[in-house]
């Protein structure tokens, strides 16, 4: 529905005090762009890969960008039990507004995840090397201080 990893800055921008025990893999844009490039240009061929960079929880996803950015940290979690609430008030809300709704019941579901990602891969076949995640959310959230 157009979401994006820049939306979910935006939202995290007017701070949160949320969070989900999910877990997911992150990797830096500039990454992808680097090993896309570099792939196409070696010898590489009938390969897939997956590209991580890290497995992080989405509480320290937002607190890292968070504390970046000068807002304080995360402090509630966002149970099951919450998450479905939330979802289904964004939905009737949305539907009175007429605005997309920012939660999902995928969305909701999703930040409840446990997903880890194994992506050393193109490390091993070629001479790639992820940028440190940690310094990519800081130079990420420096767009996005006031």
């Amino acid at each position: 529905h157009g979401s994006s990893s820049s939306e979910a800055f935006v939202l995290l921008k007017k701070g949160t005090k949320w969070y989900s025990e999910g877990v997911t893999g992150f990797v830096d844009a500039r990454d992808v762009s680097a090993a896309s490039i570099l792939l196409m240009e070696s010898d590489v061929v009938n390969q897939r890969f997956i590209l991580c960079a890290a497995n992080m929880t989405f509480r320290k996803f937002f607190d890292s960008f968070l504390a970046a950015i000068g807002n304080k940290p995360t402090r509630f979690r966002a149970t099951r039990f919450l998450l479905g609430l939330g979802w289904r008030g964004e939905k009737l809300l949305a539907g009175l507004s007429g605005r997309v709704p920012r939660i999902t019941k995928e969305t909701a579901a999703s930040a409840l995840e446990k997903n880890f990602f194994k992506a050393d891969k193109i490390e091993r076949m070629t001479d790639f090397r992820y940028r440190n995640i940690d310094t990519s959310i800081k130079e990420i959230a420096s767009f996005y201080k006031v």
